[in-house]
């Protein structure tokens, strides 16, 4: 992740914005550049490229957090710790947690749409609602690969609106 760290860290001192994001294997055409000043938060209140790798495992423990809270939520205890050890288990998410890489800082702000979009089903809630959508879409913007989720997610949340009728839901 040096080049990620370089690119935020050049972003933070010259305030120089690149125009494309890193380039994957479909090459830059296409790829935001979000995930670079995404990067930058984290390097405002410590521009090191060790407390980016912190932030990264830190985002792989609220993903757990979700993955949680999603499993307790919609099937009970059991279930939300099953999922989260599975989960937490799985030698890919642990390998997520060496380094920063766009699919990974992807994966919380995808579970917290996906964690949203139940809220906004149980609470009736159109700003969750929004705030779901929001978050997916700054997911697919962080990570292209988000976009193959998009039919799921689109029927995922008409199938919301469609099981509450709108006079029901709280604005």
């Amino acid at each position: 992740y040096n080049r990620d760290y370089l690119i935020a860290h050049h972003i933070l001192v010259y305030h120089e914005f690149p125009l494309v994001g890193p380039e994957g294997g479909f090459g830059a055409a296409g790829a935001s550049p979000a995930y670079f000043y995404f990067l930058t938060l984290p390097l405002l209140m410590k521009d090191s490229i060790i407390f980016l790798g912190l932030f990264n495992v830190f985002l792989q423990m609220v993903s757990l957090f979700f993955v949680y809270l999603l499993g307790r939520m919609m099937f009970g205890k059991a279930v939300g710790l099953g999922a989260l050890a599975l989960f937490a288990a799985n030698e890919n998410i642990i390998y997520q947690s060496n380094f920063v890489w766009q699919p990974h800082v992807m994966q919380p702000f995808l579970l917290l749409s996906i964690f949203l979009l139940f809220i906004s089903y149980t609470r009736k809630s159109y700003p969750l609602l929004l705030l779901s959508i929001a978050g997916f879409v700054f997911a697919s913007v962080l990570h292209q690969s988000v976009i193959a989720l998009a039919p799921f997610y689109l029927i995922a949340v008409l199938l919301v609106l469609y099981a509450n009728p709108k006079q029901s839901w709280r604005h």
